[in-house]
């Protein structure tokens, strides 16, 4: 099952099993794990 990533910094969402860290936005490396609605 695929998880939802925020992005702490630019607030972009990813979906993937890990946070691609670096952020393709912003290049943070700062994600907090989202609910999937």
């Amino acid at each position: 099952m695929k998880k939802k990533w925020k992005c702490l910094v630019c607030t972009s969402v990813f979906k993937g099993e890990e946070p691609p860290i670096p952020c393709p936005v912003c290049s943070s490396s700062k994600f907090e794990e989202v609910p999937i609605e």
